[in-house]
């Protein structure tokens, strides 16, 4: 049989809400207090059916939505969450494990590398302060004697150059005063045929003289276990006296000199296919400056042109690209990367009926006199 229908009613009496079969509303009683009327417009609504059929019983003993069964699934849950949670966690702890066995291995063998290279480092150090000392030395011992061929004995290939050293000191000072010079920067030199050392000395005068400190150069060669001073180098020895040279303006006579390039400046001569450049005598010293330039012309479409064009081509990179080196050859050249050092030969040839400095031959961009070649 259908289930009978009932409907909601609202005692006006309690304010009650109550359950009742439909039947004529003055029959109808509150089921709270028993009591009449009800309000009529309550009395056609039906009771709002259940969502679903467990709403209108207990819960209790339905499988999935006893109470018990409810806290077991948050368990289950809870269990489930915890379990992902500790698997994220393996797998975390797996990848980081994996990671530092990674980087430990790369940290041993960047550590072999170190220590090898530590070595060699540790290596060079020992042989540069080595070299240090004994370059030290050997300068000290150069300046204080002022003779000529005690001179000669800290000079590499000394004995080849007493004519020079005769020659040279009789114009100039000797100068025994230098001994008491300090090295300011100092380099070891093992890339080339024959190792070499460059010194950056600084002089200072004595208390009573009031001229300020000056900077010079000093090469060594290494010859056996010892330094050997490039006198040709520290002195920028030329064949003759190059101011008397340029007087005497003596042609089909050439000579070697050790000298700086100016590059041409939109002054610059043109003769006849010779261009004009720009060369000076330079002293080894960073307070006096070179002597006036002299005007010498190199011919058109020649080798010298070619090399000329090409080193000041590579001065004015270096000088747009603002590249500083900390080299102690060449560190008070001024003006800075605009001066080119030369070893040449040059001689005085006519040149549209005048007698003009012309380039011969350039035997170098430096002033290096390196030990000769042994068979």
């Amino acid at each position: 049989m259908a289930e009978e229908q009932r409907h909601l009613y609202h005692c006006d009496c309690c304010g009650e809400l109550f359950k009742s079969k439909q039947r004529a509303i003055e029959d109808i009683k509150c089921g709270s207090c028993g009591e009449h009327p009800v309000k009529p417009k309550f009395a056609a609504v039906s009771e709002m059916p259940a969502l679903d059929k467990h709403d209108k019983k207990s819960k209790h003993g339905v499988p999935g939505m006893d109470e018990a069964d409810l806290f077991s699934m948050k368990k289950k849950q809870q269990r489930k969450n915890w379990t992902i949670i500790c698997l994220m966690w393996v797998v975390g702890l797996a990848v980081i494990a994996l990671m530092a066995n990674r980087m430990n291995n790369k940290a041993k063998a960047a550590a072999i590398a170190d220590v090898e290279l530590d070595d060699a480092d540790k290596a060079y150090v020992i042989r540069k302060n080595d070299a240090y000392q004994k370059c030290k030395s050997r300068f000290v011992r150069f300046a204080r004697v002022s003779v000529v061929q005690s001179k000669s004995s800290h000079i590499l290939n000394g004995s080849e150059l007493v004519l020079d050293i005769n020659r040279y000191y009789r114009g100039n000072l000797m100068r025994n005063d230098l001994a008491s010079s300090e090295i300011i920067k100092f380099d070891l030199i093992e890339s080339g045929d024959q190792p070499k050392a460059a010194a950056l000395f600084r002089y200072t005068q004595r208390a009573t003289q009031t001229a300020k400190p000056y900077d010079f150069e000093v090469l060594f060669w290494k010859k056996g276990d010892d330094w050997f001073i490039d006198w040709p180098h520290f002195v920028r020895l030329g064949e003759v006296n190059w101011f008397r040279f340029c007087e005497d303006k003596k042609k089909n006579s050439p000579k070697r000199f050790k000298l700086y390039a100016r590059e041409r400046s939109a002054n610059s001569l043109d003769l006849s296919g010779y261009d004009e450049y720009k060369l000076s005598e330079a002293y080894n010293n960073s307070v006096l400056p070179s002597q006036l330039s002299i005007s010498v012309f190199v011919k058109h479409q020649t080798k010298l042109k070619t090399q000329l064009t090409n080193k000041f081509k590579e001065l004015r990179e270096r000088r747009e690209k603002k590249i500083v080196t900390e080299e102690v050859i060449g560190s008070f050249d001024r003006p800075k990367n605009r001066l080119l050092r030369l070893d040449v030969t040059v001689d005085f040839e006519e040149i549209e009926g005048e007698t003009q400095l012309v380039l011969k031959e350039i035997h170098g961009f430096n002033w290096e006199t390196p030990p000769a070649k042994e068979n």
